[in-house]
């Protein structure tokens, strides 16, 4: 599903609004790891339209609770802990790849119950990081990778687009669509152009 432009995604109305599914920190539910939230602006229009059907969820918050330790990806990313190939683990040594593999597929179920063929999902998170995560090897430094998080795995794995919450560009173009009055930035850009993507992961 492209959305480079607007023609590309169906006509949404109030009587049948697009079903998108996306993080609940991203529209303020305070499910972060250490019971924060990260509202976006754009994500918020978005999902507060009359033509939207948004589904918030935390994959995490669903399986282990918050608040809970920091915990990353070791060993590959999304796609290889649904594998067991990679483990996700926490700042305690704590294997939580079971509970991950869990509120991935509840994510999952809750897409599909919608109908919804879009994610809006939180970038870095090592459930909803759409692009980029942090590679677990590091610690305790924070360093990161180009890949997805094990929520966006499985569902790019069943044909769900997952946008990222910093690609911007994008965003614009979704809003757009939903909401002919809304004017994108044609500056915009999506996480993998940006420069430090560019320099540091690419």
């Amino acid at each position: 599903m492209s959305m480079t432009e607007n023609g590309s995604l169906p006509e949404a109305t109030a009587e049948q609004p697009l079903p998108i599914v996306v993080s609940a920190c991203l529209l303020g539910h305070e499910v972060g790891y250490d019971g924060s939230s990260w509202p976006h602006d754009v994500i918020g229009r978005i999902c507060a339209l009359p033509n939207v059907e948004a589904h918030a969820f935390c994959p995490e918050n669903h399986t282990l609770g918050t608040p809970r330790r920091w915990m990353s990806i070791h060993g590959g990313d999304g796609h290889a802990v649904l594998r067991g190939d990679a483990r996700v683990v926490n700042v305690d040594g704590a294997d939580l790849s079971d509970p991950f593999r869990a509120g991935a597929a509840e994510l999952l179920r809750i897409a599909q119950g919608a109908g919804a063929r879009i994610a809006l999902l939180t970038e870095i998170s090592p459930m909803c990081g759409g692009t980029v995560i942090y590679r677990g090897e590091g610690l305790p430094e924070r360093v990161y990778r180009a890949a997805p998080g094990v929520g966006a795995a499985l569902l790019r794995e069943h044909g769900v687009r997952v946008v990222a919450s910093r690609d911007h560009a994008t965003l614009g173009r979704l809003l757009a669509h939903l909401d002919p009055g809304f004017d994108p930035d044609p500056n915009a850009i999506d996480y993998v152009d940006d420069p430090w993507f560019q320099e540091h992961l690419v």
